[in-house]
């Protein structure tokens, strides 16, 4: 068997039904399951790690299949960008003045369907504080494996302008590309490249 270190791990929820679209290394892993369980507030026995998607199956056979209809799996993909700038965002400056946890313990989230910015990736109010409505392109309303992760990065590039909202595009996007390569969302950020020189989108307004 291989060691904890190369081993990948799903996170399901026996309480609620969750279970993640991706995998992780452990440590990782762990971060994103105790953020589950303080964002949506389940038992934390009930809420697991799987090392083999058998052991997934297993785990979850005795619960009923749930759906990911409409927008649902994009908060997933929420949990993911949040995990992202937990493990990697914290020191941005060389000091712990970004105290991610409380912000993250304190804010909530709305996604929803935008097509009134047909060509941002997506836009975030965040004049007003919590919660934050987050406005998706409607051409991320499918789920895909690459739209997954691609909208891995726009929502880690949303919650940016929530986390520092003094800041402007030109701290930003190096910081948002500094989390992609570190995160190992470089095909993501290849893709919307595509996107952006095809003319199809650009970044977002605030």
């Amino acid at each position: 068997m291989l060691s904890d270190e190369y081993n990948l791990y799903w996170i399901i929820c026996k309480q609620c039904g969750y279970r993640s679209q991706d995998s992780w290394q452990q440590d990782h892993a762990q971060k994103l399951r105790q953020l589950h369980i303080n964002m949506k507030g389940c038992n934390d026995n009930s809420v697991a790690l799987a090392l083999e998607m058998t052991e997934l199956s297993s785990e979850m056979e005795s619960q009923p299949p749930q759906p990911q209809d409409g927008i649902d799996w994009m908060y997933d993909c929420l949990d993911v960008a949040k995990g992202i700038l937990l493990e990697h965002h914290r020191h941005y400056d060389g000091t712990e003045n970004c105290d991610l946890d409380k912000f993250f313990r304190e804010s909530t989230f709305e996604l929803f369907i935008q097509k009134d910015r047909p060509y941002a990736y997506a836009y975030i109010n965040a004049n007003n504080g919590t919660p934050y409505p987050i406005g998706i392109n409607y051409n991320f309303v499918t789920q895909t494996a690459e739209n997954e992760r691609m909208l891995h990065i726009v929502l880690v590039h949303e919650l940016l302008h929530a986390i520092h909202p003094d800041w402007g595009h030109n701290k930003i996007t190096p910081e948002e590309r500094k989390l992609a390569n570190i995160s190992c969302h470089y095909d993501a950020i290849h893709n919307m490249e595509i996107m952006y020189l095809s003319g199809k989108m650009r970044y977002c307004d605030v």
